[in-house]
């Protein structure tokens, strides 16, 4: 889990590693004045606090089924696109993933602005994603290849919530601990995106090679 999220875990030692060397004012006896967590450890933080906490497994397993659906588009939407409609280049196809990243900035900058702050962080999530479950079934039926760039932008545009609401959740759960507790979360998280390729690769072998419905 530590390597698997270690960028995010680099950056918070490193900060540690900043706010350790700095002198903390102590008191006429020599005590140290502040919160005692302020003296705690990465490694403390992470099994007095995280590692025995459900919010961070339930966090991990909602990053995990976001990568494990987003890997799988990521890796088979091109596969499908060129099977589904005739006459299909990889030029289109490179057009079409480009929404994906299209779609996700759109959404949370629109959603920054509109939305964020309105709905509880959770309703927001499970909104958004029951939306984007609405718009991958559409998308596999489709008659048009360009109704299909259309499908996956607003795909990836109400996918975008995940990060943002995922990490403000485990904010509120964790509080100070936050630091620790989120880039865990994610590193778990990644478990998703090792798996979800190989297994959808493992059964369109099984049936032939095809992605999705005839």
């Amino acid at each position: 889990i530590l390597i698997i999220g270690g960028p995010r875990l680099a950056i918070l030692g490193t900060k540690h590693a900043i706010s350790s060397g700095e002198e903390k004012p102590r008191d006429e006896a020599g005590q140290l004045i502040g919160n005692d967590d302020d003296e705690e450890g990465f490694f403390t933080i992470l099994f007095k606090y995280v590692l025995t906490n459900p919010a961070v497994y339930m966090l991990g397993l909602i990053v995990i089924l976001d990568n494990l659906a987003s890997m799988n588009i990521l890796n088979w939407t091109p596969t499908f696109a060129k099977e589904k409609f005739e006459g299909i280049t990889d030029k289109d196809t490179g057009y079409l993933m480009s929404m994906m990243a299209a779609g996700v900035l759109s959404g949370r900058v629109l959603l920054a602005f509109f939305i964020t702050g309105k709905f509880s962080d959770r309703k927001l999530l499970g909104v958004c994603y029951g939306i984007s479950m609405v718009m991958f079934m559409g998308m596999l039926v489709v008659p048009t290849f360009w109704m299909l760039v259309v499908g996956w932008f607003m795909m990836s545009f109400f996918m975008s919530v995940q990060a943002a609401t995922t990490y403000s959740i485990g904010s509120e759960k964790f509080k100070g601990k936050a630091g620790v507790a989120i880039p865990i979360a994610d590193g778990i998280g990644t478990i998703g995106a090792l798996i979800g390729p190989p297994l959808l690769g493992w059964y369109a072998d099984l049936t032939g090679g095809k992605i999705g419905p005839a």
